[in-house]
């Protein structure tokens, strides 16, 4: 396959160099939640950072999220006719372009929260507990520059026992520390996944954190190991796991069609203690952060479910959702942030040649989708 290959590969081919079929190493298909595929999936998840479940999600579901998707990406861009984008040209955020910072008050986005092949996944993964924190996701328009741009996400230096900016000790395994945050990503009929795998499956283990930032260039000057890394072809209704400290990056959209990654957001329990710690938020100096300014946004602790959409869910989704359940519709902002769109070129940061910040959005959040 060429460049111009519709799948989107970075380099001559648009098959991943991932075995991605269930069995494989990064890979089950769901099954009934109490069979042995859910072990399997945590340990992959466990190993890896990152674990694709097939079958996730049923096809009629799959269909009520993708129409909320393009009824939102017509609503950004209105207000962005020349693609500028927010996650580099023709590339998006929906948290970042959303007034609430999330997608939760769009009953569309119960299907993901109330995936069960994902939440019995979760629970094997993370037996302390977990609760969701949020929702939106990322989508590049059919228009996205032919450009992969690599980053590390947001919490890169995230322990679960320490929280933001403080890395762990020296010398830990990786897979050794619980995902302290996790994404919970979702395949739309008809569109490729854009994720690169982890760079040396490194990013597990915080003290390996620095060394992975050190390779930054390698993605943007052409490794062909990695550019062949990809999550993708995947088909409908396939999820993605990922604990959000991994190495990631986005693929051209060579397509015709806008390529949507809706997602939900996971705290582990631990974390979740560490967020509910009487933090500042951005605001002043943090006695919790030891910081100057508090690492955490105010969005980190948002109430953006929308309480109709919450009592749709199952008494297993109700139960990891309940932090986040708004008093009411009508408090959740609705809409998008009329100035969302900022240029960004981080394919010129990530390899040490300067260009605009980093990834992330003005106003918004960097590193995590919705």
């Amino acid at each position: 396959a060429s460049a111009t290959d519709e799948a989107g590969g970075c380099s001559g081919s648009s098959k991943s160099g991932l075995d991605l079929r269930a069995g494989g190493p990064y890979a089950v298909r769901a099954g009934a939640c109490d069979e042995p595929w859910v072990k399997q999936a945590a340990l992959i998840l466990q190993r890896e950072g990152f674990v694709v479940i097939l079958d996730a999600l049923p096809p009629a579901s799959a269909a009520r999220v993708l129409e909320a998707c393009e009824r939102v990406e017509v609503e950004m861009l209105a207000y962005d006719p020349g693609h500028i984008g927010c996650r580099d040209p023709g590339r998006y955020s929906f948290g970042a372009a959303s007034r609430s910072g999330h997608m939760l008050h769009h009953p569309a986005w119960r299907h993901l929260l109330d995936c069960q092949p994902v939440l019995a996944v979760l629970a094997a993964a993370l037996p302390d507990g977990f609760r969701y924190c949020g929702g939106g996701g990322d989508f590049a328009s059919a228009i996205a520059a032919a450009v992969a741009t690599s980053s590390a996400a947001a919490p890169s230096t995230t322990s679960a026992a320490l929280g933001p900016r403080r890395a762990a000790g020296a010398g830990a395994a990786a897979g050794e520390l619980a995902p302290a945050e996790a994404l919970c990503e979702f395949r739309r009929p008809g569109h490729l996944d854009e994720r690169l795998r982890p760079y040396a499956g490194g990013a597990m283990s915080e003290g390996l954190v620095c060394e992975a930032r050190r390779e930054t260039a390698v993605l943007s000057d052409g490794a062909d190991e990695m550019r062949e890394g990809k999550l993708f072809p995947l088909p409908a209704g396939a999820a993605i796991i990922r604990d959000l400290r991994l190495w990631h990056a986005g693929t051209p959209n060579l397509t015709s069609r806008t390529r949507f990654l809706p997602n939900v957001e996971v705290q582990s329990a631990q974390y979740a203690q560490f967020v509910d710690s009487p933090h500042t938020f951005n605001q002043s100096e943090c006695c919790v952060c030891r910081a100057w300014k508090c690492s955490l946004p105010p969005k980190e602790r948002a109430r953006v479910l929308c309480p109709d959409v919450f009592k749709e869910l199952s008494a297993q989704a109700r139960a990891a959702s309940e932090a986040i359940v708004a008093a009411s519709s009508a408090a959740i902002p609705r809409g998008v942030r009329p100035n969302f769109a900022q240029l960004q070129q981080t394919w010129l940061k990530g390899a040490g040649k300067g260009g605009k910040g980093g990834k992330g959005c003005k106003g918004g959040k960097g590193g995590k989708g919705g």
